[in-house]
């Protein structure tokens, strides 16, 4: 085995001595990433992380619209719009455009429909 010496002076008369053991381990022993591979690993865990959350939202905007109509039974477009993002203003706000998808895919999924004798109503079946 084959230990490392070293010998250093603190002051005049007196000197110290120390050895270095290579197989030293510790659980302690810290490993610098660099920055870049970060970077590269959060932009894509970003957009996966992204990807999810607009789901979760489309899921929970489409509940809620489905808890309002059938609260309402009938109710125009605009109010509709309004009590929704009422409910869902204190998780998140939504944009106006991914309100409109929900509704829309509600109506091909046929939950809701139009409504015959307003014009801008929707009706739950």
């Amino acid at each position: 085995m084959f230990v490392n010496m070293c010998t250093f002076t603190i002051s005049e008369g007196t000197e110290d001595r120390y050895m270095v053991e290579d197989k030293f381990t510790s659980k302690y022993t810290r490993l610098k990433i660099p920055q870049v591979s970060l970077k590269e690993a959060s932009v894509s865990a970003k957009q996966a992380t992204r990807a999810s959350v607009e789901i979760d939202r489309r899921y929970e905007i489409e509940a809620c619209i489905v808890r309002v109509m059938k609260s309402r039974k009938r109710l125009d477009h605009s109010s509709l719009l309004l009590e929704v993002v009422q409910q869902v203003s204190n998780r998140f706000s939504p944009a106006p455009q991914l309100l409109k998808r929900c509704v829309e895919h509600l109506l091909d999924r046929d939950y809701l429909s139009r409504d015959e004798e307003q014009r801008c109503g929707l009706v739950l079946l």
